[in-house]
């Protein structure tokens, strides 16, 4: 057998190889836009018709926001601070209090028996009410001002675990899709690589391969084997963290539909000045610190005041059945007070100073904030904007990786390349699959960060899909 004769043999199985992973990589440029969001759309459909449990991104969304545990917990502690805004309002009302008391006295004094007699029984019924206003009552309105805004912050708070939640269910997911994709090209590539080997071994029976070249092309094998099993393992572990976030205990009865073609993706057009001035209006963490500002502003304010008297209202009316030696006796009382200081060491002055410092620091902080959220939006854009122009030089590494296997697998059949320049073809094209995979998680992920820093929170439901402006 000569090597001529055996790489004819060989066709069979090489004549695969330039088709490997066709449905990877490949651009746009393949079919007119329209043809491609059709075919697109009707895939999607068919698919999810025919699965009909298989959830999408929009549905794991859903579920996420009604199931999770987190979320629920965030709930609670709303309604918590809602007890606690209750209870502040209430301190503008008084308490009122009911006390019954019953004595008796033996008197031991001749001067007090003749006055009251020997014995004084006193059963005494009494209504008490008492109200306390700090500083003149404008103590009073800062704890239930103060309790409204902790209630304002729980609520954004909660509203920013949501988003977290999203972004967390949206990056599981398009890992899964990745993950889904790896996998798929480990496996091709590992068969082919098994019968690569399989004709090297032929070939060494007559001399055209060498040992060691048969070494190599089983390492290599083996390699995308364990990638493989890790991928593999990565899959399983992804598919335990959706289930934990959707709250649901057995993770292998999840079934998420995961779009088989990676490639369908198209820039999506930003516009990062109107964009910008979203994040501005709706950032959570903005508002955060917006509402501690007001709150602190406020407890300036009123520590300014703190050294207006404690209002103190109290009043008791008694019915006494029995008071020795009257019965049936009625009696009220009402009384107002006012509690000043008149010196506490400069206590009070160095509160108004540090209450003065927090409201420096929170100007600060806010200032800050704003701007870490838009250097973070703006280095999103343009992270975005790299992706978009990394894609394109893949896609053309794969489109000439695809071209090199091709002239490899001709020249091998006409006995002038060696297996081994057939390996290492194999190698550089499935290096460039893996690659523009990389790229589209990339895409999907830098956009996901822009419309969550944009609320857009539509369109986050849609990128398991092609989206249109």
């Amino acid at each position: 057998m000569n090597k001529q004769s055996n790489a004819y043999n060989f066709s069979n199985i090489i004549m695969y190889i330039p088709k490997l992973f066709s449905s990877f990589g490949k651009g746009q440029a393949q079919g007119s836009v329209p043809t491609i969001i059709v075919t697109l759309l009707l895939f999607i459909c068919f698919s999810t018709v025919a699965t009909g449990k298989q959830l999408l991104l929009r549905d794991l969304l859903e579920i996420a926001e009604k199931q999770n545990i987190s979320l629920k917990v965030e709930k609670l502690k709303i309604k918590k601070l809602w007890i606690e805004e209750k209870k502040a309002s209430n301190l503008f009302i008084p308490d009122l209090k009911m006390s019954f008391s019953t004595s008796t006295s033996k008197y031991l004094d001749d001067a007090q028996r003749t006055t009251y007699g020997e014995n004084s029984d006193a059963i005494v019924y009494s209504v008490k009410m008492n109200q306390t206003f700090y500083a003149l009552g404008k103590g009073t309105i800062l704890q239930r001002d103060i309790s409204r805004y902790n209630t304002a912050i729980q609520k954004n708070l909660f509203r920013k675990k949501k988003i977290d939640l999203k972004k967390f269910v949206v990056e599981i997911f398009t890992k899964l899709v990745r993950e889904k994709r790896r996998i798929a090209i480990y496996e091709e590539t590992i068969m082919l690589a098994g019968k690569l080997l399989e004709i090297a071994k032929i070939n060494q029976q007559v001399g055209l391969t060498l040992y060691n070249d048969i070494l190599r092309i089983d390492v290599q094998k083996r390699n995308f084997e364990v990638s493989l099993l890790q991928s593999n393992n990565l899959f399983e572990k992804l598919l335990i963290d959706m289930a934990n976030l959707l709250n649901i205990d057995d993770w292998r009865s999840l079934k998420i539909f995961l779009p088989d073609n990676v490639t369908y993706y198209k820039p999506f057009p930003v516009n990062e000045k109107l964009w910008e001035k979203r994040v501005r209006k709706v950032d959570i963490d903005m508002e955060l610190k917006k509402i501690q500002f007001f709150m602190y502003r406020r407890i300036y304010k009123t520590a300014k005041k703190a050294y207006l008297p404690t209002l103190n209202f109290n009043g008791q009316y008694n019915y006494k059945d029995r008071y020795g030696p009257i019965d049936h006796g009625r009696d009220y009382s009402l009384g107002v007070s006012l509690d000043a200081t008149l010196y506490d060491s400069g206590d009070l002055i160095n509160e108004i100073r540090k209450a003065g410092k927090d409201l420096q620091i929170i100007k600060l902080e806010r200032k800050d904030i704003s701007n870490l959220k838009i250097a973070s939006f703006r280095k999103t854009v343009l992270s975005y904007a790299e992706v978009i122009k990394r894609i394109k030089t893949d896609e053309k590494s794969v489109e000439q990786a695809r071209e090199n296997m091709r002239l490899v697998t001709t020249r091998y059949k006409a006995g002038d390349a060696t297996i081994i320049e057939l390996v290492d073809a194999q190698l550089t094209q499935t290096s460039s699959l893996l690659q523009i995979l990389n790229g589209f998680y990339d895409e999907r992920i830098h956009l996901a960060d822009l419309f969550i820093l944009t609320h857009d929170f539509e369109k986050l439901k849609k990128l398991d899909r092609r989206l249109v402006k």
